[in-house]
């Protein structure tokens, strides 16, 4: 089991920019999303990402470069996983966990519950009260083609509605992130801390890594 050791920065919170905030995650130690029990054919790309809290917030600043993107869901709770999609699993006890979904536009999806198939979809003001950044840009390396999209969220406390979160420093908590595409032209399943099931499956929080607030 992977441990994430996830620093305190006093610019991290809701009131200030995504933009600035964005900057800050630059500054931050870079984490792979890799692992995978899954095979990804033909799949090319790579996925980093920074995270960092505050007074009211957690940051995650997402890195990826791959050969093909998707975006084609717009509205909250869309199903942006078919999307070019980057995501964050979190548990604040033992009963149950969230997922915030995202694909390269920023459109996310959010839930909590038990377990994959009893999750409740986040209400609309929640998901608005996320704040995103993104960046998409058209490279070359060795005259293969490939996009590199960038997506910062700012994540506020209060989008944990079933709990009174007011603080994180000295917590531990269980977490992983993703990266996939299901309907991309080459499908792709990868977690930062692996998951172990016969078919792609990222709702299975036996399998998530640790997150240490210090």
């Amino acid at each position: 089991m992977k441990l994430i050791q996830i620093n305190y920065n006093s610019e991290i919170e809701i009131s200030n920019s995504a933009e600035k905030i964005s900057q800050l995650l630059d500054q931050a130690e870079k984490h792979f999303i890799k692992e995978t029990s899954w095979r990804n054919k033909n799949y090319i790309g790579n996925c980093e990402f920074a995270v960092l809290y505050g007074k009211d917030a957690i940051a995650i600043k997402y890195y990826v470069t791959e050969d093909e993107i998707k975006a084609v869901y717009n509205q909250p709770n869309d199903p942006v996983y078919l999307d070019s999609c980057v995501e964050f699993f979190v548990s604040l006890d033992q009963d149950s966990y969230y997922n915030f979904e995202f694909n390269c536009n920023g459109t996310c999806l959010s839930q909590v519950g038990k377990n994959k198939q009893n999750r409740s979809f986040l209400p609309l003001f929640v998901i608005d009260s996320i704040k995103t950044t993104k960046s998409i840009k058209y490279i070359d390396i060795k005259d293969v083609h490939l996009i590199n999209w960038e997506l910062t969220v700012v994540i506020p406390f209060s989008a944990f509605i079933n709990h009174q979160l007011d603080h994180l420093d000295g917590k531990e908590l269980r977490m992983n992130f993703y990266k996939c595409g299901d309907e991309l032209p080459q499908p792709h399943y990868l977690c930062w801390n692996k998951v172990e099931t016969i078919e792609p499956n990222f709702h299975v929080p036996e399998f998530f890594g640790i997150g240490k607030f210090i």
